[in-house]
């Protein structure tokens, strides 16, 4: 069954897809799943969300 979630679109460059994909195979997650970690983190660093 298909997420209900909200999808987003985000282009980047070819260097920092590879980084995404580097750091998302090394703690064995998907891109999309290690793209979410990072935005979450960064919005959380700056108090747009509540930290954990």
């Amino acid at each position: 069954m298909p997420s209900q979630k909200p999808k987003v679109i985000v282009y980047m460059s070819d260097e920092v897809k590879q980084a995404l994909e580097v750091l998302a195979n090394e703690e064995r997650r998907s891109l999309s799943q290690m793209a979410l970690i990072l935005i979450e983190d960064g919005l959380k660093s700056r108090d747009k969300l509540p930290k954990d």
